[in-house]
């Protein structure tokens, strides 16, 4: 009797959800708005960071990458 009753509460609901509009509705993000990312959120790198998961022909494009990276950084064109 209580699974009925559920059934067609659940039901009910669901037929209220379709004649309500968007704005109406709650969605996850009204439920737990999504949370900005700063700045200051993210820890800078450092400076001599261990790159143990990387292979040594990887770690070498990764330095390379970063190499090129600082330089541009240093010396912006114009």
């Amino acid at each position: 009797m209580t699974r009925e009753t559920e059934k067609a509460r659940k039901k009910e609901a669901k037929e209220a959800l379709q004649s309500q509009k968007i704005w109406e509705k709650n969605t996850s993000t009204s439920r737990a708005p999504l949370q900005r990312v700063r700045d200051a959120d993210i820890a800078p790198a450092e400076a001599g960071e261990v790159m143990t998961n990387y292979f040594g022909k990887q770690r070498t494009y990764i330095d390379a990458a970063q190499h090129i990276a600082r330089s541009r950084v240093q010396f912006p064109r114009e």
